[in-house]
């Protein structure tokens, strides 16, 4: 199996466990990690929480400091200096189960239970993006722009869904505005693709 995490690394946040994105725009937080885990929406906190029982050499490292601040910043990246191996898989165990597991399970309700290698990329990558729970909406959509019944999809028409999904990914509706972004998601889509 490919790593399902293959696009979110290296679109969100260029592969790079240390990474901290500051929002110029945004004066509630910073973005980080490989899974660029947003601090103004609490979702830093939650990974420290969870790290508590599953990772606790992270867990001490950062439970003392705010996120957003110089000090958490210097900690974060210290231990992705560190602990780089750890720190990159307690990342990616986190998000897996935050927004891959739960949009796999929100796919399985229509039910869409395709597991393919670039599918499931494609799935991790929308979920980070909108949340795992609007997963399923958009291929939904994306089925019907293309002409596919999503219960039935197979391997053959994931070609075709994939490029549907990265096309409305480019909409005002589900990029809310940000034409910039859909330079990303042709490129990711492209990406998406070369895993078939």
């Amino acid at each position: 199996m490919s790593d399902i995490a293959y696009l979110v690394k290296k679109y969100e946040a260029g592969n790079d466990p240390s990474g901290i994105n500051h929002h110029d725009d945004d004066k509630n937080g910073c973005s980080y990690g490989l899974f660029q885990f947003y601090s103004g929406a609490g979702t830093v906190s939650d990974f420290v929480k969870w790290c508590k029982g599953k990772y606790p050499v992270i867990y001490a490292a950062l439970f003392l400091f705010t996120p957003s601040t110089d000090l958490f910043n210097t900690a974060w990246q210290t231990l992705a200096k560190i602990e780089k191996t750890s720190f990159a898989q307690a990342q990616y165990d986190y998000a897996k189960a935050l927004y891959y597991d739960i949009a796999k399970a929100q796919l399985a309700k229509i039910p869409c239970t395709l597991d393919n290698d670039a599918l499931n990329a494609v799935i991790f990558s929308c979920a980070i993006q909108y949340s795992p729970y609007k997963v399923p909406t958009l291929f939904q959509e994306a089925s019907k722009w293309v002409g596919l019944d999503i219960t039935k999809i197979t391997d053959a028409d994931v070609e075709l869904l994939i490029c549907g999904i990265y096309y409305l990914r480019c909409t005002d509706e589900w990029n809310k505005g940000k034409r910039t972004m859909c330079h990303r998601f042709m490129m990711e889509c492209a990406d998406a693709l070369s895993l078939i």
